[in-house]
């Protein structure tokens, strides 16, 4: 398809340049988590039952992580950018692997990583250590990095409680997900089925849950990937960590307080899949305590994109931008007003001959 990689249909080996993935138990055991056929009464099912993985190998190495990185952005944005005709719909990154004790600042290419991956669409899912240390304080990558696009995971048993011998944080780790016992498909050098924890297998069980979200039967969703991919990356990002079950041993020690709970995302995409449309509103203005942010809340007749502008009471023009509706969630512009003395403004949204207008004091 003259991507540049030969061959890559299952993937890519970032070590050799090649398309000669590893059939080793860890990954396969991802793999079974995230996507094993279900309802064939055959071995295992996955979060998903019918999915599509891209295999990356070979990233014992920080180099090899951030090329492998960029060969995934790379396949969803040329995506993204022929409209499905070349590339891949890819919608999460799975790491199950990382370095215990290790610094963020310390590894500033690799956390930029997930930002970029996700103005494209990509959501990263990161396993924490498997010792009982807190992140925040002695940190770990790739759990310690700080993206709006990635979700940190640690381990839980099966009824939700953490386990003993994993990592925590109530800034750094966002939620546990069960990963003790878990049964899954096996490498070539084990049985067909096998069963291992911890934060690995733990991890997958969100991943998985990203794509289920994704696939999920909503024309909106399916639209927002394409035409704010980012924004709707956020939005199945905040599902997630908004839904999840509150656990008393994960309270104070991620900064959900619960684990992976998918049956309530899932109902939270199906209440949100219908839309909000409607005349064109300008419906809530929100500030910060400072008041030097304001969260402008609105609505749309339509898609298409609009005009955002602030003026001054003289009928200045102090701010200009363009915004993109979301066919999925809540839409709203935030506008940083540290600059701004005193007053009152005018906040303005429109499209063409149409706009709404609405005055907010600066206190």
């Amino acid at each position: 398809d003259n991507n540049g990689y030969i061959d890559d249909f299952g993937g890519w080996d970032a070590r050799n340049n090649s398309d000669h993935n590893s059939t080793s138990n860890h990954g396969t055991m991802v793999n079974g988590v995230i996507g094993a056929v279900g309802n064939n009464e055959t071995g295992v099912s996955g979060v998903n039952w019918n999915v599509r993985l891209m295999n990356i190998s070979n990233t014992e190495f920080e180099a090899e992580i951030i090329d492998g990185y960029y060969y995934i952005g790379k396949m969803r944005r040329l995506y993204n950018e022929t409209n499905g005709e070349k590339g891949a719909f890819v919608v999460a990154t799975n790491a199950s692997f990382g370095l215990d004790r290790e610094k963020a600042d310390d590894h500033p290419l690799w956390c930029a990583t997930y930002d970029s991956l996700g103005q494209v669409g990509i959501l990263g899912v990161g396993a924490t250590a498997n010792i009982n240390i807190n992140v925040d304080l002695e940190g770990d990558m790739p759990t310690s990095c700080k993206s709006e696009f990635l979700i940190t995971v640690n381990n839980t048993n099966k009824l939700g409680a953490k386990m003993p011998g994993t990592g925590f944080g109530s800034v750094s780790i966002d939620l546990g997900a069960p990963g003790e016992g878990t049964y899954s498909t096996g490498g070539t050098s084990s049985p067909t089925y096998t069963t291992l924890g911890g934060t690995s297998l733990a991890t997958p069980h969100v991943t998985g849950a990203v794509g289920l979200l994704y696939s999920m039967s909503c024309d909106k969703l399916t639209s927002d990937a394409l035409s704010n991919p980012a924004g709707c990356a956020r939005r199945v990002r905040d599902i997630l960590l908004d839904n999840v079950e509150p656990e008393p041993t994960l309270d104070g020690l991620t900064t959900t307080g619960g684990y992976l709970q998918i049956a309530n995302s899932v109902d939270a995409v199906r209440s949100l899949c219908d839309g909000i449309v409607g005349p064109l509103e300008i419906l809530e203005i929100r500030t910060s305590a400072d008041q030097n942010e304001f969260t402008v809340y609105y609505q749309t007749p339509n898609f298409e994109p609009y005009r955002f502008r602030v003026f001054n009471m003289l009928g200045q023009q102090l701010y200009e931008t363009s915004i993109q509706p979301l066919q999925f969630g809540v839409n709203s512009v935030v506008f940083d007003a540290s600059n701004l003395p005193r007053g009152v403004y005018v906040f303005s949204i429109g499209r063409g001959n149409v706009i709404k207008s609405r005055k907010f004091p600066k206190i």
